[in-house]
């Protein structure tokens, strides 16, 4: 893939059940292994999270101490893939037996099996993530009208009342998105796509959150209202490679939905290539 990725959008998501992990290892086996039920996101989350809304648990790294750390690793590569190695001796095999959690991972070709360090990376792309190499326009954050109520007097004094808080909003456009699934592999990109399959347009958000791949912008649209997300700004790779820990965390704001015409074409009369725009207000910092 000759795209790098720069840009990724996490969503919070909730599991309502606990999720089961199925190895056969040097330890042993087959032995069942679970996943509690919680508030996660992926990759864009932190080490200590405790599950809930507001302080989700990082998914990989969850998944990865369920299985055993000294076994198995569960990693996002630069390539904006799910990782799984196995680290033990022999062969190695593992089934997620819970089809959800199978989706968010985008590792949906059954049982895994592995010799020795080896690893097999997802078929797709986690869900619940949207990734960009370029993000064009970006407004930066800037400051949102504050609330405030008061009147100004003739002689020029003001009084009122403000709430002395600061609201910072960011308008960003994911670029150059592949229109759909097959597009991207046709070419070779490395963005989600804007649009997701066919029967799922008008219904994104059914079986949330354990829809099948490829993700897509328009799941996005349909389903993180209202919920705690992250973002990191071009800096995706370095994330990934542990030279930075650093991302924001925000909200999509309200015109997300009123506005319209999120996906728009990148560029005119080019239908390969979509925008993304997003709204978002910063709710604060996080660290990986």
């Amino acid at each position: 893939m000759s795209e790098p990725i720069g840009y990724l959008f996490a969503q919070t998501f909730h599991l309502a059940a606990a999720s089961t992990l199925v190895t056969t290892d040097d330890r042993g086996g087959p032995t069942t292994r679970t996943l509690a039920a919680g508030w996660y996101r992926t990759f864009l989350a932190p080490s200590s999270g405790t599950g809930t809304e507001t302080d989700p648990a990082e998914l990989l790294l969850a998944v990865e101490t369920a299985l055993g750390a000294t076994h198995w690793t569960v990693r996002m590569t630069a390539q904006g893939l799910v990782r799984i190695t196995y680290l033990g001796t022999g062969t190695g095999s593992l089934a997620i037996g819970t089809a959800d959690l199978a989706n968010l991972l985008g590792h949906t070709g059954g049982v895994i099996t592995l010799g020795a360090n080896a690893s097999h990376d997802g078929e797709y792309p986690p869900t619940h993530c949207l990734f960009a190499h370029v993000c064009d326009p970006d407004s930066g954050w800037i400051d949102a009208p504050g609330r405030f109520a008061g009147a100004a007097l003739p002689s020029g004094v003001v009084y009122g009342w403000h709430d002395g808080r600061n609201v910072l909003k960011r308008t960003a456009t994911f670029a150059a998105l592949p229109k759909t699934w097959a597009l991207r592999t046709s070419l070779g990109a490395s963005g989600t796509p804007a649009y997701p399959a066919e029967s799922r347009v008008q219904v994104p958000s059914t079986g949330e959150p354990g829809q099948d791949p490829p993700w897509s912008a328009l799941d996005t649209q349909a389903t993180a209202a209202g919920l705690q997300c992250a973002v990191c700004w071009g800096d995706f790779e370095e994330l990934v490679g542990g030279s930075s820990s650093a991302y924001d965390l925000v909200y999509l704001a309200p015109e997300q939905w009123s506005a319209g015409g999120r996906v728009s074409l990148w560029k005119q009369g080019y239908d390969a290539r979509r925008s993304y725009t997003i709204d978002v207000l910063r709710a604060g910092a996080g660290t990986l």
